[in-house]
C-alpha cells in the first residue's frame, strides 16, 4: 500500500499501521494498532463496503486467468442447508469462513468434479 506501512506486531496478536512518509505539510507521526478481533471486524466491514463499490469484480472464472487468492491453510466444507440446498464453505485462515448456497444445477456440476471414490488420507 502506497504511503502506508502495515506490519504484524511482535507478539503476532495484531497489526500496526504507520505512514511510510508524513503527508505534505504535516509533522509528527502516528500509528494505529489493531488486535486480531478488531482487524477481523474491519476486514468484514471493508469486504461488505467493497461489494457495493464500482466497478465490481468481474464474474470471470479464476481458471480463465483471473488471479485467485489462495493459501495453503485453506479448507472447504459441503453441507445441506436448512433449505436443503447444498452449502459450499471455504475457510481462509485470514478471512474466516466464506460460503454460498448452490442451486441444484450447480450442485450437479460441482459433483461432476468429485471422484467416485474418495482417495485414502495420507499418513
Amino acid at each position: 500500500m502506497s504511503g502506508l506501512k502495515v506490519s504484524v506486531t511482535e507478539d503476532r496478536a495484531g497489526i500496526e499501521l504507520t505512514p511510510s512518509e508524513a503527508p505534505e505539510g504535516q509533522t509528527g507521526s502516528w500509528s494505529l494498532r489493531l488486535s486480531t478481533q478488531q482487524l477481523d471486524s474491519l476486514l468484514q466491514h471493508l469486504i461488505d463496503l467493497r461489494a457495493t463499490m464500482l466497478p465490481p469484480h468481474e464474474g470471470v472464472s479464476a481458471s480463465g486467468g483471473t488471479p485467485a487468492r489462495t493459501h495453503p491453510g485453506m479448507r472447504w466444507l459441503l453441507a445441506r442447508g436448512e433449505n436443503e440446498r447444498l452449502q459450499l464453505g471455504l475457510l481462509h485462515p485470514g478471512l474466516g469462513w466464506l460460503g454460498m448456497s448452490l442451486s441444484e444445477e450447480d450442485s450437479r456440476r460441482f459433483a461432476n468434479f468429485l471422484p467416485d471414490e474418495p482417495e485414502p488420507a495420507a499418513g
